[in-house]
């Protein structure tokens, strides 16, 4: 597991009014509207809302309708408004084609606010959600474990990214609760992510210290029990026969599979993240599809004595979740932007 030490995280709290701190992000959404507007059957998105104005990134994307014309697109990237790109804090800017979005819902329950045009999102039952619900838990909580120890490592962390890792990660725990029922440990752990956003720019700067530093010090093991939490009701869909899976997902973050419990190592300027195997079926799941996308996750997975038996219903929704995301690799791939891609960016460029 990860160690922190008191005194790792440093606090500059500026006090600003709510609407002073709103501002920018008024602005800077108004701007990527209208720079968007410019475009040829572009719809501009923004995904969720703007939770704690001046911590928040926002999280925006252009949806365009069948068949247009992408000649331009590259160009006209270029005169991208800097404030907008600011407020994104790193992020990236997706790309959909309308059939794609529609059916975003079987991909991650995000909160859609159309801009200007409104598309009609298909709707779910609560069987495909209870499911849906549990491969978000698999695919984005240990990447977010990863990503937040990354951060963690830099001589001089980004509290604002630290916040938003904590935050996001806060996703699948409330989920994992919701799943499996009430658990202490993880449910203070949230209340206190949610304490530091709220107050980030009202609480006195030697609490928010303290709070930052034990938010940080508890992830890792607050993670950690959740997901112990959640193996039981993974195991009613998958099973599994032998051990032995590795999975470079990214360039620098490695999934490796282990029977149980999770911890960090680093080599070959890599970091390792041992995770119990069950995390990693999806992924194997997707690498035996025949597409662009399935390859490239087929190659990036080391398999040895290990087979993976999926229930009808989970592998009916990974079926789906897998065509989805291989359709949009390749909508994405021919833009030739690269990058655009809501999941597995990484791989625009294989």
């Amino acid at each position: 597991m990860v160690c922190l030490t008191q005194g790792h995280i440093r606090i500059n709290n500026m006090n600003y009014d709510y609407n002073t701190r709103m501002a920018p992000y008024t602005e800077g959404i108004n701007l990527f509207v209208e720079w968007c507007s410019k475009i040829p059957s572009a719809t501009p998105i923004e995904f969720g809302s703007v939770g704690c104005p001046g911590l928040s990134d926002i999280d925006i994307g252009i949806v365009f309708e069948e068949g247009f014309d992408h000649g331009d697109l590259n160009l006209h990237l270029k005169s991208f408004p800097k404030k907008t790109r600011e407020l994104m804090n790193g992020g990236t800017l997706m790309f959909f084609p309308e059939s794609i979005l529609k059916n975003i819902l079987l991909i991650d329950d995000i909160n859609i606010k159309f801009l200007t045009n409104k598309i009609d999102i298909r709707r779910i039952t609560n069987e495909e959600k209870n499911l849906i619900d549990l491969v978000q838990i698999m695919e984005w909580l240990p990447e977010r474990m990863a990503n937040t120890y990354l951060e963690f490592k830099k001589s001089n962390p980004n509290n604002k990214r630290l916040v938003g890792l904590f935050y996001s990660s806060c996703y699948s725990l409330e989920k994992i609760q919701s799943i499996v029922g009430y658990n202490e440990q993880v449910d203070r752990f949230i209340k206190s992510v949610s304490t530091l956003r709220k107050e980030w720019f009202s609480m006195e700067k030697s609490k928010m210290h303290d709070l930052l530093n034990n938010v940080s010090l508890t992830y890792f093991k607050v993670c950690d029990s959740a997901i112990n939490m959640i193996i039981s009701t993974l195991s009613n869909h998958f099973k599994i026969a032998g051990l032995g899976v590795r999975y470079n997902i990214c360039r620098n973050i490695n999934f490796i599979g282990v029977q149980e419990g999770i911890g960090f190592y680093e080599g070959e300027d890599k970091l390792f993240l041992k995770v119990p195997e069950i995390f990693l079926c999806t992924y194997l799941k997707y690498s035996q599809y025949s597409s662009c996308l399935g390859s490239i996750i087929a190659k990036r997975i080391k398999v040895n004595n290990f087979d993976v038996m999926v229930s009808d219903d989970m592998n009916n929704i990974l079926d789906k979740r897998i065509e989805i995301l291989s359709s949009l690799f390749e909508f994405v791939r021919k833009l030739n932007c690269g990058s655009g891609l809501y999941k597995f960016g990484w791989y625009l460029n294989e």
